[in-house]
């Protein structure tokens, strides 16, 4: 049966129907947009803000690490600093030492010719000495 075929009541029941379901779309339609808010509500309670406080959390205990790990390179960086000077000073006292050193040298090495030279000249006179002593012994 088509719908030209069917009876008066039953096309009557239809549209009936078709309004009741109508209607009770338009209520469901009503209800779920009413719950929408509600559902947002809980959304944001029982995801949103946990999410957001463990977000918080985990980004203030990064922080927290950050903060311990630059005050130890802070801390590797002056002990760096205070170990460089240290190796500076060290470094110019071995310079000041050989400087040192090599000054006492020249000095010894000085006083070795000067020793040196006036050796020679008492040994020329002790010569010339022992020369005028033998003249002496035979003019005798």
């Amino acid at each position: 049966m088509t719908e030209d075929q069917m009876p008066a009541w039953a096309g009557a029941m239809q549209q009936a129907l078709m309004g009741h379901i109508d209607a009770g779309q338009a209520v469901l339609l009503g209800r779920v947009e009413g719950l929408e808010p509600a559902i947002m509500a809980r959304v944001d309670r029982e995801l949103r803000r946990p999410l957001l406080e463990h977000i918080d959390s985990r980004t203030a205990a990064i922080m927290e690490r950050i903060d311990r790990l630059q005050a130890r390179v802070d801390s590797h960086a002056d002990s760096l600093k205070v170990n460089f000077a240290a190796a500076q000073i060290a470094r110019g006292k071995v310079a000041e030492t050989e400087e040192t050193l090599l000054q006492r040298e020249l000095a010894r090495t000085q006083e070795m010719r000067t020793m040196q030279d006036m050796i020679e000249a008492m040994q020329r006179q002790i010569l010339r000495l022992e020369t005028e002593l033998d003249a002496l012994r035979r003019g005798h």
